[in-house]
């Protein structure tokens, strides 16, 4: 009896020895181990390399938007895909309450008609130049083009200054209550008083004002011409079957994610 328990000590000692070094260079790994964003992971997570969530879709849908300012009712994947690559002026906490997002505050005028958004400075999409006021000048302007035949467009129907008009094609939409008076300030003028707008603000991440000129609306469905200023950037995109996004390590704003892909 007393050789058997001097063996079963003697294994028990081998195969400690045996696991100090391995928890050592486990540990040592996760020092490593730190996100696009420079920010360590815990200690028992997997790889960053690893750190990709999937989402099932039904492939045999023809959705056709990335963007909620292009298409609401057809956003690709049924995805929320519409604040992966740019905040909305206004984000919703826990309890549903308007909060900072890309704009760091705002008010209205005395007269209750014209709201000013301040944006938060340093704010850049991921080819390397700042988002502007005039990014969300933009994206108002568009989603009120006749010919863009927008499926949200009620949303600001006697709202917006000018808008129903420009929707009907009688004016220009350089002529709707939305305006830059510098690169950080955006300002949308109302047709009456209107207190909730803020609250509208929150599904309309900006397009880049640059790359619809140039592109067009669908420019974020190709890698090549795709820009981003949130969280997410586009690598891949195959109609039908696959779509793939990646950490922006240019994003700025509050919603960093510890997801790779």
């Amino acid at each position: 009896m007393f050789r058997r328990r001097t063996t079963l000590f003697f294994v028990f000692c081998i195969l400690a020895l045996t696991l100090v070094p391995l928890t050592i260079s486990i540990v040592g790994a996760q020092d490593d181990n730190v996100d696009v964003y420079g920010r360590p992971l815990p200690e028992d997570a997997a790889p960053y390399e690893m750190q990709t969530w999937q989402n099932l879709c039904n492939s045999a849908r023809t959705e056709t938007s990335l963007a909620s300012a292009v298409s609401v009712y057809q956003r690709i994947c049924d995805q929320n895909a519409f604040d992966k690559f740019g905040d909305s002026l206004v984000q919703l906490d826990e309890n549903l309450n308007l909060t900072p997002a890309a704009a760091e505050s705002w008010e209205s005028s005395e007269d209750g008609l014209t709201w000013t958004f301040h944006l938060r400075a340093g704010q850049m999409w991921n080819d390397g130049t700042p988002l502007t006021a005039n990014d969300y000048v933009a994206t108002y302007r568009y989603m009120a083009e006749p010919d863009h035949a927008y499926d949200f467009v009620w949303m600001w129907n006697g709202i917006i200054a000018g808008w129903d008009e420009a929707v009907a094609g009688e004016i220009s939409t350089d002529e709707i209550g939305v305006a830059a008076p510098d690169d950080l300030t955006f300002t949308v003028t109302t047709a009456v008083p209107f207190p909730p707008l803020p609250g509208t603000m929150y599904f309309w991440p900006p397009l880049q004002a640059a790359a619809l000129e140039e592109f067009g609306p669908d420019y974020m469905l190709d890698p090549e011409t795709s820009v981003s200023s949130g969280p997410f950037q586009l690598v891949e995109f195959v109609p039908g079957d696959h779509i793939l996004l990646e950490a922006n390590p240019d994003y700025t704003g509050y919603r960093q994610p510890y997801l790779r892909q």
